[in-house]
């Protein structure tokens, strides 16, 4: 849940996220829940195992 937090935090913001006027409530939670599985499919740890056979190939 925690992830989720903050997706919709990096989402909602000012600085990076997406304009507040242009989509709902609805879709940012939409949005967040679909980039949550890829998050943690990716970053299992820090550094990301995965970036690091991408960038080494």
């Amino acid at each position: 849940m925690l992830l989720f937090s903050k997706l919709w935090q990096s989402i909602r913001s000012d600085a990076t996220g997406l304009p507040v006027e242009s989509y709902t409530e609805e879709e940012v939670k939409v949005r967040a829940e679909e980039i949550s599985p890829h998050v943690y499919r990716v970053y299992p740890k820090i550094p990301s195992p995965f970036y690091e056979k991408t960038v080494a190939a």
